[in-house]
């Protein structure tokens, strides 16, 4: 068992978004008033029309699509700080909060108007649209390539990825979703997600002391297993045949 002591525990990011850096978005709603969600509350539906864009402040937001046999499968997650709603013609998928949620809305009419005269905002969105495309390229190469040990790896340093660009510890991440979300995300059962955090528990590549809050306690070796390079106990050997 690995014990962490207080005062080295990292700062978890994804409780609520950093004001400074989204204070453009709310130059453009009507008075700033943010609308509250419960968990697992509809969003918005596959099918929907576009009406408007928000600005999620505090919570997680679930993507996903139903097939024909009701399964479903996750697209994707938002967390504070990102945007959600743009694009063109109806939702592509449904939209769900994880847990209770805070959204900033903006009518889609003064989003298209903003967006064209508003550098910051602009800038905002085509960062967020480049690493959203990057992002599902990269989860293709999850889906078809990677052992499930790979594939939380790589959620994991996903997440760890995500607190180092917002100024918080890359050692530490917040998991608001369940694990049946994290399964739908990746392809796999619930029983497969719970046995691999107790592998990733047992080897020393995690510690847990709240099903919410993953302390990584090795990210180079986590990092390498993301990437197919090792197996959880650091061997190129052992990783194929732990993944069969």
């Amino acid at each position: 068992m690995h014990i962490l002591e207080a005062n080295t525990r990292p700062m978890i990011a994804f409780t609520k978004h950093h004001p400074s850096r989204t204070d453009f978005f709310s130059r453009h709603t009507s008075n700033g008033a943010c609308r509250k969600l419960a968990a697992r509350q509809l969003i918005w539906a596959e099918g929907d029309l576009r009406n408007e864009v928000c600005f999620v402040r505090s919570g997680t937001v679930c993507f996903y699509k139903v097939l024909m046999d009701g399964r479903r499968v996750v697209t994707g997650f938002a967390y504070p700080g990102d945007m959600i709603g743009f694009g063109i013609g109806p939702h592509q998928r449904n939209a769900e909060a994880v847990q209770c949620c805070k959204l900033e809305p903006m009518t889609m009419a003064n989003f298209q108007s903003a967006i064209a005269s508003d550098n910051d905002l602009s800038d905002f969105v085509q960062a967020q649209s480049s690493r959203e495309l990057c992002s599902s390229y990269e989860h293709l190469m999850v889906l078809t390539k990677m052992t499930a040990s790979e594939r939380l790896a790589h959620f994991l340093t996903g997440l760890s990825t995500r607190n180092r660009r917002l100024g918080y510890s890359p050692n530490s991440v917040l998991i608001p979703m369940r694990r049946v979300d994290i399964a739908d995300y990746l392809g796999l059962t619930i029983e497969t997600i719970s046995r691999t955090f107790t592998t990733f528990k047992t080897h020393g590549l995690i510690g847990m002391e709240d099903p919410c809050v993953v302390f990584i306690l090795n990210l180079e070796r986590l990092a390498a297993l993301a990437r197919g390079a090792c197996d959880e106990e650091g061997s190129v050997s052992v990783c194929r045949k732990i993944a069969a």
